[in-house]
């Protein structure tokens, strides 16, 4: 009798064991037959791993690099040395890694149906962020971009009178004596932070002001928002480990952040008026367009800390980096101040700002250099199939199996001396004037496709007006230490670690 069970366990197993062997060659033969289709070939590079079962040597090279804020260079050196799309495998799992363009308008344009953001992301920030925009593959995230897309086409969205009034609150907070020395990115963050939430709220923390007894959550909110977005970062460096890290103090923070938006949401949600009729009321587009199409609370709380994530770290990151230029470029400074005094010390137009054209280079070339979203990945969610990289030249259409990710260094894009030449590593606003310099996907600082960044146009108005106002307030700018070199501080964005310490003199 258990000689019988056990000759029938044993039938099971080989059954069992000769299924898989069958799904494997029906799978590899399908994938061999759509290569075939596509004239793909094996891809030209392979990283050399010294840990060829779980990557180890890989990831534990990002690590340092991380923590020695030298990851985007280190990941530039990998693409040097060993192509422009190469191979690997981490803990089983296939990886692409990319730096040409044709690949990237694949994943994120022309076969942008093929991929997904992948679990990293959405696990990752969904404990912060909710079901939104930034966590939502589609059918979810178009509905989203719909839900949004009026709100980024109304006039408040832009609102001169809004940065004025902010400015004038970082302006207090700025020495003027030509002697002391600030860290403007310090500030800048609680610049952006004021405007952002009084754009995507209607109601701003005015963390730039003294803290205010007669509003504790709202004094709350932005010290709160930033303890929770840095574990969220720590979680993604960190996954899928992060996720086992304890959550007391993330949970009492976001806690706090939802405390804040919720009571605002549920004004739209009770309001249900107009865009238009907001404005008017000093409310905020963003939550009445929302409110519009949706009474779930949670969605549209999701939907407006996406949109703070995305878009206020990254603008006070733009206006920072190109500070800390102009405080070491003594000539870019200057045509900076010749633009500005076109303006006979008014306050700008929203036209004229726009029009600033160095101006517009010069943060154009702070977005390439200093790129702010240096790293994107996507996860393949079918079988597909991306133009170059095969073959013994690398040109190439190759096979992508389903389950494998695909990471660009959007860092090391912008640092390819075959589309800005060979002083692509140094920074020369006057690039762009150059009417034959157009690099289409080679230049993605709002990446590109289906998922372009809908704010990018309210983030380089807002750079370019704060630029502008500084600029005509003080008529110096230096850097404490001229020879200090910028760094990479990467999070969910990328900053200076050195911050941008100057000394301001007054005009």
């Amino acid at each position: 009798m258990a000689g019988a069970t056990l000759f029938t366990l044993l039938i099971v197993l080989v059954v069992y064991l000769l299924s898989i062997i069958y799904k494997e060659h029906t799978i590899r033969l399908a994938h061999g037959k759509l290569a075939a289709q596509h004239g793909c070939q094996p891809i030209a590079s392979k990283y050399p791993l010294k840990d060829r079962i779980f990557g180890l040597d890989f990831v534990i090279e990002n690590l340092k690099c991380s923590s020695s804020h030298c990851y985007l260079i280190n990941s530039l050196r990998r693409f040097q040395e060993v192509g422009g799309t190469y191979t690997l495998r981490i803990f089983g799992h296939p990886m692409i890694q990319s730096i040409e363009p044709e690949n990237v308008k694949a994943v994120f344009a022309t076969k942008e149906k093929d991929w997904r953001l992948g679990e990293y992301r959405t696990v990752s920030f969904r404990d912060l962020l909710g079901v939104g925009i930034f966590t939502l593959d589609r059918p979810g995230w178009q509905e989203s971009r719909a839900w949004l897309r009026p709100a980024f086409e109304k006039k408040r969205t832009a609102d001169v009178e809004l940065y004025e009034r902010h400015i004038g609150h970082l302006f207090q907070q700025l020495p003027h004596d030509g002697k002391t020395v600030v860290d403007l990115q310090d500030l800048f963050l609680k610049y952006t932070m004021d405007s952002s939430t009084e754009i995507l709220f209607g109601k701003s923390v005015d963390s730039l002001l003294p803290e205010s007894k007669e509003d504790v959550i709202a004094s709350g909110f932005a010290a709160a928002y930033e303890s929770a977005k840095w574990d969220v970062f720590k979680n993604v460096q960190l996954y899928p480990f992060g996720q086992f890290r304890s959550k007391k103090a993330f949970n009492a923070n976001v806690a706090i952040v939802n405390q804040f938006v919720d009571r605002y949401v549920k004004m739209a949600i009770d309001y249900q008026g107009s865009s238009e009729e907001a404005d008017q009321e000093g409310g905020s587009v963003f939550m009445m367009e929302l409110a519009k199409n949706t009474t779930d609370l949670k969605r549209i709380r999701s939907e407006l800390l996406s949109l703070l994530l995305a878009g206020r770290d990254t603008t006070a990151a733009l206006i920072s980096n190109t500070f800390f230029v102009l405080a070491r470029r003594p000539d870019i400074l200057a045509k900076c101040y010749a633009e500005v005094a076109t303006f006979n010390g008014g306050l700008p137009t929203l036209e004229q700002t726009k029009n600033s054209k160095y101006i517009s280079w010069l943060l154009k070339e702070s977005l390439r250099v200093h790129t702010i979203v240096p790293v994107n990945t996507r996860t393949a969610a079918k079988d597909t199939i991306l133009p170059v990289g095969g073959g013994p030249d690398g040109k190439s259409p190759i096979f992508v199996a389903e389950g494998t990710q695909f990471v660009s260094s959007i860092y090391a894009i912008h640092r390819r001396k075959d589309i800005y030449g060979d002083d692509a590593d140094d920074f020369k606003p006057e690039r762009w004037a150059d009417d034959t310099l157009r690099p289409k996907w080679g230049y993605l600082p709002f990446l590109g496709g289906g998922r372009i960044c809908p704010g990018q146009g309210l983030a380089m108005t807002e750079a370019a007006y704060t630029i502008i106002r500084l600029l005509q307030l003080f008529k110096d700018i230096k850097a404490e230490d001229p020879t200090l070199e910028w760094q990479e501080d990467l999070a969910i964005t990328c900053c200076n670690l050195h911050g941008c310490r100057v000394i301001l003199t007054s005009a």
